[in-house]
């Protein structure tokens, strides 16, 4: 299950646990334990709107202005996002041959 929440934040720029849970198919407890132990392993970590979003945020671009964004709307969203272990991971992994 580890991996495949690191493959899923690898496709995604930052999810949030809700968001996580119903992608991979697992409770919200699952995937919170999952994640805690990535973050104590240096692979995730919790972000909280305006505090590091990405260069692709439409609203803010990055900057922190969340003003508009939908995520900030509800006061309460925090996502998770890769590491640059994480996404050292994540690059490894896609180079790997597949299985099929």
């Amino acid at each position: 299950m580890l991996s495949d929440v690191l493959k899923l934040l690898a496709r995604n720029e930052s999810l949030s646990l809700t968001q996580l849970a119903q992608s991979l198919g697992y409770s919200m407890r699952e995937i919170k334990a999952a994640l805690d132990q990535l973050e104590h392993m240096g692979y995730v970590r919790h972000t909280l709107p305006g505090k590091s979003c990405g260069s692709s945020c439409s609203a803010g671009l990055g900057t922190g202005n969340c003003e508009g964004c939908s995520f900030s709307a509800s006061g309460s969203y925090s996502s998770w996002i890769l590491t640059e272990r994480g996404k050292e991971f994540g690059s490894s992994q896609s180079k790997q041959p597949s299985n099929h």
